[in-house]
């Protein structure tokens, strides 16, 4: 009777899924948001930068933040994003800009 109860318990078919889901939610980073004189300050920075100078910036990353340094090889102010080498940036997601 034991051997045949056990046929019916729950199988867990990927084994540490449920685990590495539980891990995911927990290391999300809650999205800050500026001060308006933050954004005054942030916007200035963004207009006085250009392609080649060396940056390091702290963005934010689908759920959490991401620090990056690297040059700018390209800006685009019409659909507001910045490539620091081969990573795009969203300027709306931008929270600190550091020119080295």
């Amino acid at each position: 009777m034991n051997n045949r109860a056990r046929i019916f318990l729950p199988m867990d078919a990927l084994r540490g899924f449920k685990e590495a889901l539980q891990e995911k939610e927990t290391l999300k980073e809650e999205r800050k948001i500026l001060l308006e004189d933050e954004q005054i300050l942030l916007s200035n920075q963004l207009l006085n930068l250009k392609e080649n100078l060396s940056v390091l910036i702290k963005y934010y990353d689908i759920c959490n933040y991401q620090v990056i340094k690297g040059k700018i090889t390209n800006i685009n102010y019409t659909y507001k994003y910045l490539y620091v080498d081969n990573t795009k940036i969203n300027f709306n997601d931008i929270i600190n800009i550091v020119l080295c």
